[in-house]
């Protein structure tokens, strides 16, 4: 009878252990190629999570579905993430300091979007130092270093009524930009800009980056959600890079 059940569980710990020799494979390979472009100073820099993190979780998504919230955010936004990237490079935000400052009017208004959940009270019981992890002000004095006008934002998503879980998914978007931000900055002494003139909504967050991620993401993967809330949450997160995507194609136009 033991024998039979465990003839039954045999294709289940298969795929598990394909999946998990995989994970590592594709590990090893983001740890070198982040090695490598800390050493170089190399990467065309990407707003958003480092590729190999979503093209990990992606690649075990057809056969297992990631228990943790923020890696299913991470799968189910895989495409419109890769989309922005490209469209990113294809604007060259790194050719000059005025093409950068088309880059940074965009992050300015996406935090701009997002500054009354950074300092809304009830997401601050769940991350109390939220409003400090806001870089509308930031980014503000970028365009100011970089002799720009601050560009007018509509309020559709700063009055938008949103769900904890919506909520939550936006600000993922966000905070997942600051991992990506320690490659570009490593661009902007080319431009003759710094974290302290020019580039400061980029610079090393308090406490570090990894450490602000990881405690960020242990709270959305904590808080519960009901069937509708989830989906609405993945609508967000979606929603976040599409948003930031029309600003960036607004700001180079």
């Amino acid at each position: 009878m033991k024998e039979a059940r465990l003839q039954r569980h045999i294709p289940v710990f298969r795929v598990i252990f394909t999946e998990l020799g995989r994970f590592v494979r594709l590990k090893r390979q983001w740890q070198s190629n982040v090695l490598r472009a800390s050493s170089s100073g190399a990467g065309d820099g990407l707003p958003y999570f480092m590729p190999v993190i979503s093209e990990l979780s992606m690649t075990a998504s057809s056969q297992l579905s990631h228990p943790l919230r923020s890696q299913r955010l991470n799968q189910i936004t895989h495409e419109p993430h890769s989309h922005l990237d490209n469209l990113v490079k294809s604007h060259d935000p790194f050719g000059s300091p005025e093409r950068f400052s088309h880059f940074v009017a965009a992050q300015y208004l996406f935090q701009r979007d997002l500054e009354k959940l950074y300092n809304d009270p009830q997401l601050i019981k769940l991350v109390p130092d939220l409003p400090q992890r806001c870089r509308v002000e930031q980014a503000a004095l970028d365009l100011a270093d970089l002799q720009r006008a601050l560009p007018e934002g509509d309020d559709s998503i700063r009055n938008k009524a949103m769900g904890i879980g919506e909520a939550l998914a936006w600000l993922f978007v966000s905070e997942g930009s600051k991992l990506g931000a320690a490659f570009l900055l490593k661009r902007m002494p080319a431009l003759g800009l710094s974290e302290t003139f020019g580039a400061r909504h980029l610079g090393e967050p308090e406490g570090g980056r990894a450490q602000g991620w990881k405690a960020f993401t242990a709270v959305l993967d904590s808080v519960e959600l009901d069937a509708e809330q989830e989906r609405l949450a993945e609508a967000a997160a979606i929603a976040a890079f599409e948003r930031f995507t029309v600003h960036l194609e607004r700001c180079f136009a």
